[in-house]
């Protein structure tokens, strides 16, 4: 229900021509529950050629953005990430599961402020709990001397509204006895 409140709130401000709503979504829970599903979901329902999307798996982006990064201004990384911060809507799928070298940080971070900056809404997939990403938005650094706090606050705030909870068992697994 929360997640079909947020695309037709969307929708709506886009048909109107009006103010699009700046608030993202958090879809947090166990793994095989159908987050990324919903995320594609919401996306699919806001295509439209007055919307720009983009969908970003963390790991597979940061990985293009560590293989290309050598390449210069024009690289493949510099468009990805241009992609990345233009789109209206942006998808960010499995946030957390990277580990936050400084540069991971500062990447990621680069980006949700960026984002945050000019109000343009993020979709987050991950495995965390509330409480790891109010944690996280607290704390003054990580294990690694990395401070991921200015990023979660941001997210945190971006997300408030509507974060969502997805239950249940990993459906990739049903029926599967190890």
């Amino acid at each position: 229900q929360g997640v079909r409140e947020w695309v037709t709130n969307y929708a709506a401000a886009v048909a109107s021509l009006s103010e699009r709503p700046a608030e993202g979504m958090l879809l947090f829970g166990r793994y095989g529950t159908g987050k990324t599903h919903m995320a594609v979901a919401a996306l699919r329902a806001l295509t439209s050629p007055l919307v720009t999307i983009m969908f970003a798996n963390v790991r597979d982006f940061l990985d293009e953005m560590r293989g290309s990064f050598s390449d210069g201004a024009g690289s493949r990384a510099a468009a990805l990430l241009d992609r990345c911060k233009r789109a209206d809507i942006l998808a960010l799928d499995d946030l957390g599961q990277e580990r936050p070298t400084p540069w991971v940080v500062d990447t990621l971070g680069a980006l949700v402020h960026h984002r945050h900056a000019r109000r343009l809404p993020i979709i987050i997939t991950t495995n965390q709990s509330i409480r790891d990403i109010n944690s996280r938005a607290d704390a003054k650094t990580e294990s690694d001397g990395v401070s991921l706090g200015a990023m979660y606050s941001r997210i945190r705030g971006m997300v408030s509204q509507y974060a969502f909870y997805f239950d249940g068992t990993d459906y990739r697994h049903k029926g599967n006895r190890a």
